[in-house]
């Protein structure tokens, strides 16, 4: 568990169950997707160098026009538009709220080396986003967050 996630039990509960670790070769990487997470995602690049482009949850109307959110389902009919595109090396993080898609990228000429690159993902609970919560809250009711793991009307409720 990382240092400052020690410093509250509840954060190093949710941050040692939710560790994920990602290996990628020079031109791997992930399609633009939503996880259904409702805490904040933290990525910890710990070998090589990864882009990271990540937009906002797009706006739905009801439940005939949610997001299919899954790898690569973003792309058709022109609903990937990202917002941030960063590049995130050895000892760098990334964090991002519920909702952001994201996609990845590990790029031949950013690893030179050929190596492979590895990174760690956890979530943490505290503190809540609240402020992003209550902003984006009719957006994020309309969104995978919901129907797939009820973050609105359980966890954030």
């Amino acid at each position: 568990v990382p240092y400052f996630a020690r410093s509250s039990s509840l954060n190093a509960w949710e941050a040692s169950e939710s560790f994920e670790f990602w290996f990628s070769l020079p031109g791997g990487g992930t399609m633009a997707h939503g996880d259904a997470y409702c805490e904040l995602t933290i990525s910890l690049q710990l070998r090589g160098r990864k882009r990271w482009r990540l937009m906002m949850m797009p706006v739905g109307e009801d439940e005939g026009t949610l997001l299919d959110t899954r790898d690569g389902q973003l792309y058709e009919g022109g609903i990937w538009a990202p917002e941030y595109d960063t590049v995130v090396g050895p000892g760098e993080a990334i964090v991002f709220p519920p909702s952001y898609l994201h996609e990845t990228f590990v790029s031949p000429t950013d690893n030179p080396d050929g190596q492979c690159t590895v990174a760690t993902t956890f979530q943490m609970t505290a503190p809540a986003p609240a402020r992003f919560l209550r902003a984006f809250l009719p957006r994020l009711a309309m969104s995978n967050l919901q129907h797939e793991e009820r973050c609105v009307s359980g966890r954030w409720a």
